[in-house]
């Protein structure tokens, strides 16, 4: 369920780029230096994101070596606060995802999903004590959601809100009054979005496979892929999401990476909502690399807000 939350290539400036990706491998580095080599894999774009929405000061990269690059030292994000917020938020999301592909996953799913919580507890255990009040609301929220999973929920709205919730315990550790209230907005309309965005992508999988999906349960779908009239509903839903995010994120203050992160809520997001119904599911490249979307760097940066 995680991977959307990425910038549009053709839309950025290549500084921005740059200063991306040193802040992904900044994110790399501080999985391994809080949870060991292993945590690594765990990286993911969506707490890049968060990295950058809650990063503290300046930017500033520095040259680092590591194991994808051993011989030549490529620029990475220098420890930040952020960093180890997102760290830590990393690996309580990754452990509830896996725990979630050990109830609904096929047999061999099943199998490596259990085979990678046994000696994440440690990890699990740490980012627990680190973030107390995150894990606490993002478990009961996990919780209610498998339970309208069982029940075979119709409501897209009520499954996707007690994701939006998961998503939205991460403000409880950053910021206090009305910063805490913007970011819990901000990343409540993001978890929605990104809940019903991986339910559409993977509607023809789950229907196959016999499993739960929010999107056929409330159109009673029996098979895929995603209808044209029913994906464009769907566009429409994730449209009133984005402008959510586009909305809270007008009023959070401004950091250094400001162009980045208004081209993810943008553009990044509006390219993936307008490939919803194609061959290639979340993993499809050529949508953040623009060639799908057809949002290019002619069209402009538009700014969250206008």
């Amino acid at each position: 369920m995680f991977g959307y939350v990425r910038p549009l290539r053709p839309s950025l400036l290549m500084c921005e780029f740059e200063r991306y990706q040193a802040v992904y491998c900044g994110l790399c580095h501080a999985l391994a230096r809080h949870f060991g080599p292993g945590a690594r894999w765990a990286v993911n774009y969506d707490f890049v994101f968060l990295a950058m929405l809650f990063w503290q000061g300046e930017f500033h990269p520095v040259k680092r070596r590591c194991i994808r690059h051993p011989f030549r030292k490529k620029p990475a994000a220098p420890p930040n606060p952020a960093l180890e917020f997102a760290a830590h938020a990393t690996v309580l999301f990754t452990i509830w995802k896996l725990r979630d592909t050990g109830r609904d996953g096929g047999f061999f799913a099943r199998m490596g999903a259990g085979a990678l919580l046994f000696p994440a507890r440690r990890a699990l255990g740490r980012s627990e004590k680190f973030l107390p009040e995150t894990a606490l609301a993002a478990g009961e929220a996990m919780r209610e959601l498998w339970a309208l999973e069982d029940n075979c929920c119709e409501s897209i709205d009520f499954t996707a809100d007690a994701f939006a919730r998961m998503l939205g315990a991460l403000a409880e550790a950053r910021g206090v009054g009305e910063e805490r209230r913007v970011a819990r907005s901000l990343l409540c309309h993001l978890g929605r979005w990104i809940y019903l965005a991986d339910a559409c992508d993977d509607l023809a999988h789950d229907l196959r496979k016999g499993r739960y999906n929010p999107v056929a349960a409330r159109f009673g779908l029996s098979r895929g892929p995603l209808p044209e009239n029913i994906a464009e509903q769907m566009k429409a839903t994730l449209s009133f999401s984005q402008k959510g995010v586009i909305d809270a994120y007008a009023l959070w203050p401004r950091g250094p990476f400001d162009g980045i992160l208004q081209n993810i809520i943008t553009d990044g997001l509006t390219a993936r909502a307008e490939a919803l119904g194609q061959p290639g599911g979340k993993g499809k490249k050529a949508v953040y690399e623009g060639s799908v979307s057809g949002i290019g760097r002619k069209q402009g940066r538009r700014r969250a807000g206008d």
